[in-house]
């Protein structure tokens, strides 16, 4: 794959919006206006047969009516008008297009011959499409923003997404953004005409601004490619691929006219390629969470709760996932005996700070584990039950990532408590927060597992 093709996809200069119109519903308007609001970088030029202006804008009737040569379009026109626009931007030197229209095969097969036109125009200029029958691309450091449904702000962040259904490319985007970690780039690829996962897996692979990939695929063209990408990418690749089953084959060809995939040989390119293979969208951001963190580059974790049921539980889920709990220090063990009030725990791994109401205390407790040698990471549970204030959990927080930086050693930290709050500190720090306790054990176990795989000077 051209990796100048990739460029004008994600950093373009002058990008036509093709539909668009000064009528409120308007969707190619809304395009306009993301570009607007995010502050794109580059120049943009709206296009609409009725002409008139967006936001000071003008729209031109045509293409061929802009005086510049464009680089990158946008179109969201009915499905049989795709063909001829996609000739007119190729002869405006366009080296990509991005199609929003759908209404192609996983509409009816007889659109085949229109995606075979499309393609046909595409050939003769050398343009490379994305979609149809998608919602966009977005790269949140130049305020490239595609999608036709009003965003809020950006945040960049260092996670890439790569997503064939324009709907769970969304949803990933909220989960992100709810966990305040933002993204880097994102792409809706639809029916995948011509680009696809392994085209734009060549170029994040490589992206320095990219540190993890999570991929949701309906269903995969180019397997071995896929391993080839994975095995040569020192970066996290998490694939969550669905239309897993005969019975949901034909629900997802009539979505994106996706081929379903021997789960198997999913499962097989996975293993070999050392690819992170996630079920859910939650999985998938669990995962990509953890590698925000240093890796995890052995099996022994330090485990501190502030309760002992909550010790017991987080005790039964490091055995799941093969990890060992080494005993702290004798002497460490002996100054956080004399923090406690009543002394009636009995201090271990994991270790029960019930009995400790001075939170101050807890940096010590904290650090001193963490630095002990026997111990490779951290899963530290912190149960918010009695409406602590908020300012102590961003303050917990905002420690841990200082320690982590400091040790190089990750702390999966889970905070368990009223949603609100959870959801809220998720939203004012940007250290990773997991919600559940087998959440955060089974993301230090990918990471684990992908150091294993990958070797840990990554």
């Amino acid at each position: 794959m051209n990796n100048d093709v990739m460029r004008t996809v994600f950093y373009p200069r002058k990008l036509a919006v093709i539909g668009v119109s000064e009528s409120r519903d308007n969707m190619g308007k809304n395009i306009v206006q993301n570009l607007l609001d995010h502050h794109f970088q580059g120049e943009v030029f709206p296009v609409g047969p009725k002409g008139g202006n967006i936001s000071g804008l003008k729209i031109y009737p045509s293409v061929m009516d802009i005086a510049d040569e464009i680089d990158f379009a946008a179109i969201i026109t009915p499905a049989v008008t795709v063909p001829e626009l996609v000739g007119q931007c190729g002869k405006k030197g366009a080296r990509a297009i991005y199609i929003a229209t759908g209404g192609f095969r996983e509409f009816k097969r007889e659109n085949v011959d229109l995606e075979a036109e499309i393609l046909s125009q595409a050939g003769k200029y050398g343009v490379r499409l994305i979609g149809p029958n998608c919602i966009g691309v977005i790269n949140s450091e130049i305020g490239l923003c595609l999608p036709f449904q009003p965003l809020p702000q950006l945040k960049i962040g260092p996670i890439s997404i790569l997503s064939q259904s324009g709907g769970v490319a969304n949803s990933y985007l909220m989960h992100l953004f709810e966990e305040n970690i933002g993204i880097n780039k994102w792409v809706s690829m639809g029916n995948k005409l011509d680009l696809e996962e392994t085209d734009f897996l060549s170029y994040l692979i490589e992206d320095p601004w990219t540190q993890v990939i999570c991929v949701h695929s309906e269903g995969l063209n180019k397997g071995r490619k896929l391993l080839e990408l994975a095995q040569s990418s020192s970066k996290p690749i998490i694939l969550h691929k669905v239309n897993r089953f005969e019975t949901t084959v034909q629900v997802a060809d009539s979505h994106t006219a996706a081929i379903a995939n021997d789960n198997r040989i999913i499962d097989a390119i996975c293993l070999q390629g050392g690819i992170i293979r996630a079920k859910t969208i939650q999985n998938a951001v669990n995962y990509a969470k953890v590698f925000l963190l240093p890796k995890l580059t052995g099996n022994r974790l330090a485990v501190i709760t502030r309760s002992g049921g909550h010790g017991v539980i987080a005790a039964d889920f490091c055995a799941e996932y093969g990890f060992e709990m080494p005993p702290y220090e004798d002497d460490y063990l002996k100054k956080v005996q004399e923090f406690f009030r009543a002394k009636v725990i009995k201090t271990a791994n994991p270790l029960d700070l019930g009995d400790l109401w001075n939170f101050e205390s807890y940096r010590y407790i904290l650090e001193n584990a963490l630095r002990q040698e026997q111990f490779d990471g951290m899963l530290f549970v912190f149960t918010d039950n009695l409406r602590l204030s908020h300012n102590i959990l961003v303050d917990t927080a905002t420690f841990l990532s200082e320690l982590i930086k400091r040790y190089s050693k990750p702390i999966a930290f889970v905070l368990q408590g009223w949603k609100e709050r959870v959801d809220r500190l998720k939203e004012s720090v940007s250290f990773p927060v997991f919600s559940e306790i087998d959440e955060a054990a089974e993301a230090l176990a990918i990471s684990r597992d992908f150091c294993l795989k990958k070797g840990c000077n990554l």
